[in-house]
C-alpha cells in the first residue's frame, strides 16, 4: 500500500523555505548527505509516528517515493541542527511575518518540564521541581515562546534543576534582540514575581502583569480590598466585580466572583475527602495535597476537618 502521508507537510516545509535554509547551512559544512531531506524525514516522522531516530531509519521505507537517509546521517544532522538552532528560528520567524504580513508586537513565554525514564543526572538532565508530578525522575526545563497568533517563535532548554525565576530576566532580552519586538510585556505567575526579578524588569523598561498573593499583602492593601467600592461587569452567566488599587507606581487589580472558584474547588475536595474516608486504604499519609489535606488521623482513626 502506498503511503503519501508526508506530502502535506512537504508543502509547509517548502512554503517556509526550510529546504533552502538548510541547504545554506549545509553548504558551510563538509557533509555529503542532504541535510534538508534528512531533517524533513525526522520532522514528519515525529508528526505521523513519533519514535526514536533508529525507528525513523528502519521505517522510512514505508513512505512512497522518498529519498532514503542513512542512520549516521540522521545522527550527524542533529548536531548541525542544534548548532544552527537560533539561525533557523530567526529565518522561520522572518518568513512567517512576510507570509502573513504580521508584526511581532507581543510574545508569550512559558516554562515547563519534561522528565526522562532515568534517575541519572548528567548536568543537563537533573532533579528539580516537576510540573508533571514526577519528582523521582531526572528532567529538563524548557521555555517556549509564541507570538500573539499562537505561532511558536523559539524555545530554550535549561538544566532540570533550574528555577523559573532564574529564566525570566534573560528570556525577554533574547527574544527582543532576535525578533525585534517593539514592546515587551511579561505575564507570569506569582512564583516568579520576586523583588529581584521585578526590579530587573523595571530597570530594563519592560511592563509586566503578575499574579499577586493577597495573604502576603500589607494590612493597608487588605483593608482596601475589604472596604467595598467594586465595579461590576458580566462574565458569562456570573457577575464579576473588580477594583483597582494603586501601589507606588504599580496597580493591583482585585477581582471577586459570586461563584468563587476557590469555594467550588474546596467543595469538590471535601466531597473527595468524604469518599476517601469510606476506604482508608486510599489514604496516603505522605500526600498532603488535594482532598487529603482535609483529613486528619487521630490514633488509629481518620476524621474530616476544616482549617
Amino acid at each position: 500500500m502506498s503511503n503519501w502521508g508526508y506530502i502535506a507537510y512537504k508543502k509547509i516545509w517548502q512554503d517556509f523555505s526550510l529546504d533552502k535554509i538548510l541547504a545554506t547551512i549545509a553548504s558551510k559544512t563538509k557533509i555529503a548527505f542532504d541535510l534538508s531531506k534528512t531533517s524533513f524525514l525526522m520532522a514528519f516522522s515525529h508528526l505521523l509516528c513519533p519514535s526514536s531516530k533508529l525507528c525513523v531509519y528502519n521505517n522510512q521505507s514505508r513512505y512512497t517515493n522518498l529519498s532514503p537517509a542513512g542512520l549516521n546521517d540522521i545522527y550527524r544532522s542533529l548536531d548541525i541542527l542544534a548548532d544552527s538552532k537560533e539561525k533557523i528560528e530567526k529565518e522561520i520567524s522572518d518568513i512567517n511575518r512576510n507570509l502573513f504580513n504580521l508584526a511581532v508586537d507581543a510574545v508569550f513565554y512559558d516554562v515547563t518540564t519534561f522528565s526522562f525514564s532515568s534517575v541519572l543526572p548528567d548536568g543537563l538532565k537533573d532533579f528539580g521541581y516537576s510540573k508533571a508530578g514526577r519528582p523521582n525522575k531526572v528532567q529538563i526545563v524548557t521555555g517556549l515562546s509564541i507570538d500573539c497568533y499562537g505561532r511558536p517563535t523559539g524555545y530554550e532548554i535549561f538544566p532540570g534543576n533550574t528555577f523559573d525565576g532564574k529564566i525570566l530576566p534573560a528570556a525577554p532580552d533574547s527574544l527582543e534582540k532576535r525578533f525585534g519586538i517593539r514592546k515587551v510585556v511579561i505575564v507570569a505567575d506569582r512564583g516568579i514575581a520576586s523583588k529581584v526579578n521585578l526590579k530587573e524588569i523595571k530597570d530594563k523598561g519592560y511592563s509586566y502583569i503578575f499574579a499577586y498573593r493577597l495573604k502576603s499583602a500589607s494590612d493597608k492593601i487588605k483593608e482596601q480590598v475589604s472596604s467595598g467600592g467594586y465595579s461590576q461587569i458580566q462574565d458569562g452567566d456570573e457577575p464579576l466585580r473588580y477594583k483597582v488599587i494603586s501601589l507606588d507606581d504599580r496597580k493591583i487589580i482585585i477581582t471577586y466572583s459570586e461563584a468563587g472558584k476557590d469555594s467550588i474547588d474546596r467543595d469538590r475536595a471535601v466531597e473527595k475527602a468524604k469518599s476517601l474516608l469510606e476506604d482508608f486504604s486510599k489514604i496516603k499519609a505522605s500526600n498532603r495535597r488535594g482532598a487529603r489535606k482535609y483529613i486528619k488521623q487521630e490514633s488509629l482513626r481518620y476524621k474530616l476537618f476544616f482549617r
